[in-house]
């Protein structure tokens, strides 16, 4: 079960150690700075709201990681930003908020590989979708 985020970080939930979420063809990936859902992301949302809509027990987390070329608190803002465009296009598809969470990784949930290119860099500037019961 979640348990509440930090002061300062409301609607942000922390999963227990043990749920990751990893990139995959189902994540939503970003341009640098942007929390614009472009018309392959509103693909992948539609198809996350069409399972839920087809499973009213499932619920899902929204998993926010970005890249690390601003500070720790920019990089927040822009994954809470990421966050609640998902989050908002997941409702605007019938999804009911209790059945949403979120987690915002932000650039602290990255690995330490070292990241210099802009590949590697897109790769982190995603949201990932964790689904549970």
């Amino acid at each position: 079960m979640p348990v509440a985020a930090p002061a300062g970080q409301d609607g942000i939930q922390r999963l227990p150690d043990a749920w990751q979420a990893h990139a995959s063809v189902d994540s939503i990936y970003f341009a640098r700075g942007a929390a614009t859902i472009d018309e392959t992301a509103a693909g992948i949302i539609q198809r996350h709201a069409s399972k839920l809509r087809g499973a009213p027990g499932l619920s899902v987390t929204i998993v926010a990681h970005t890249d690390d070329l601003g500070s720790v608190s920019l990089e927040l803002a822009r994954g809470q930003k990421r966050l609640d465009a998902v989050r908002g296009r997941l409702e605007e598809s019938g999804i009911s908020v209790d059945r949403i969470r979120s987690l915002n990784h932000g650039s602290e949930g990255n690995s330490t590989q070292e990241c210099t290119d802009e590949d590697c860099r897109r790769f982190r500037r995603r949201v990932d979708f964790l689904f549970h019961r």
